[in-house]
């Protein structure tokens, strides 16, 4: 069954499997929801890569990504507990907000990995077959 729940953030409703796909004969839908699209995924693995990185870090690695798409990028990974925000001290006593993945995100990176090399055999097999 599929819930209505209310974003803390943005109050718009948003759907969320979490009630029946984990409990649910289906968790990987929960999984595949967490992980999300193609943007989520790249966040996940450019944080996993850089170990932690500001918001302008993260805006300038993906050319042509909307400032706002990454705001609600980092925010449903961050209410999905994959990511947190540090604040970081600098010197002279300046701080900077970091973001960096929750050892619920690092346990993502083999799945993610397992998903890229299944990916790329699949397109293997594809292109032979279509020769």
């Amino acid at each position: 069954m599929l819930t209505t729940v209310q974003s803390t953030y943005d109050r718009t409703s948003v759907t969320s499997y979490a009630d029946e796909s984990i409990t649910g004969p289906f968790p990987v839908f929960y999984t595949l929801n967490l992980i999300g699209n193609h943007k989520k995924t790249s966040v996940i693995l450019l944080l996993n890569e850089m170990m932690s990185a500001e918001f302008t870090e993260i805006l300038d690695s993906f050319n042509g990504m909307n400032q706002f798409v990454l705001i609600k990028i980092l925010r449903q990974l961050e209410e999905d507990c994959i990511i947190k925000r540090v604040l970081v001290e600098e010197e002279g006593g300046d701080y900077k907000v970091k973001y960096r993945l929750t050892y619920t995100g690092r346990r993502l990176i083999p799945i993610i990995n397992e998903l890229s090399s299944w990916g790329k055999e699949q397109r293997r097999h594809k292109a032979l077959i279509s020769i």
